[in-house]
């Protein structure tokens, strides 16, 4: 098959050609950002969940108005806690239950007593649809050794 292209014919290939470039790049340079625009041309926050040391966990607890939940269990939680936290038992049976409940698209930081528990119920609270959660890296044992402060009648 032989194809001809006469000067119009290359000049309007040439142009969309160039469109499909300039508007790849625009997509391309656009995914990095961190909202995404729906259908309607409403932003949304991307989800973010991740880890952080106790120097970090305390600087943004201070910093955002957050939901600080402690998965302990309530013996744990009443042995001393962080200030202003709200206790739901990782180990109880109505766990993911108490979790649905909760806002999605508000912000969680989560801490356990050594980091297992919380970096389990960081994954569900993906699962479950939550958009942004941090997670106390080491639990409330790495808070106390890098002098957070706990309490037990707050």
């Amino acid at each position: 098959m032989n194809v001809k292209l006469n000067k119009n014919s290359l000049k309007i290939f040439t142009a969309i050609f160039g469109t499909i470039i300039v508007v790849g790049f625009f997509i391309i340079m656009n995914s990095n950002d961190k909202c995404a625009n729906d259908s309607e041309g409403n932003t949304e926050s991307i989800a973010q969940f991740q880890t952080v040391n106790a120097s970090d966990f305390q600087k943004e607890i201070v910093e955002q108005d957050a939901v600080i939940l402690d998965i302990r269990t309530k013996d744990e939680y009443d042995l001393g806690r962080i200030s202003n936290s709200i206790n739901i038992d990782y180990y109880s049976p109505r766990f993911r239950n108490e979790l649905e409940k909760l806002d999605k698209d508000a912000e969680y930081k989560i801490y356990c007593n050594s980091g297992n528990r919380s970096k389990t119920a960081l994954d569900i609270m993906k699962e479950l649809g939550f958009t942004n959660v941090t997670e106390l890296k080491g639990g409330i044992q790495a808070w106390i050794n890098s002098g957070g402060e706990t309490c037990v009648n707050c």
